[in-house]
């Protein structure tokens, strides 16, 4: 019988009001919790800085423990189409990370506008843990239904934002 892998994943701002090398460093100190609490599997999208920078904590960290499992989610197909001289764009499918796994949600039939929250409604599904950097204050912000998408659905939640 295989034991539950406690699974994280990130949403956050676009932005931040912090050098990129301390977000860096308050994600780094994050997952090192979460991989002593036992958890070796992190989900990661592709928008914005947050996401970003929470994949590259990862690949830093990744050094140091060979077992975590990243994925990286895409919203879309166009991510994942290569065209090439026939003009056939599913000729060749490609993975555009060649160090992590890829993941695709099927929401290509959402609206355009509202993929990038499907797909963060998604993998907080499959998760037990969000590292988010959120400001609840704002008013409207697609990682501020996440968070609170992941608060209804009983995640452990680890904000990171902080009011500078």
């Amino acid at each position: 019988m295989e034991t539950h892998k406690k699974r994280t994943t990130f949403a956050g701002h676009g932005y931040f009001q912090m050098a990129n090398c301390e977000m860096k460093n308050l994600l780094i100190e994050a997952i090192k919790k979460e991989i002593k609490d036992g958890g070796l599997s992190f989900t990661v999208g592709t928008h914005g800085d947050f996401d970003k920078i929470a994949l590259e904590a990862l690949r830093t960290l990744r050094k140091e423990y060979q077992d975590l499992e990243i994925e990286v989610v895409l919203t879309s197909m166009h991510y994942l189409v290569k065209k090439y001289a026939t003009g056939d764009p599913f000729e060749t499918c490609y993975t555009p990370y060649d160090d992590v796994k890829t993941v695709y949600y099927d929401i290509e039939d959402v609206y355009y506008k509202n993929r990038i929250i499907s797909s963060n409604r998604q993998m907080v599904d499959d998760s037990d843990i969000l590292i988010c950097y959120v400001d609840t204050e704002r008013i409207h912000s697609g990682a501020k239904k996440t968070y609170y998408y992941a608060k209804r659905k009983g995640l452990k939640i680890v904000n990171l934002y902080k009011d500078y």
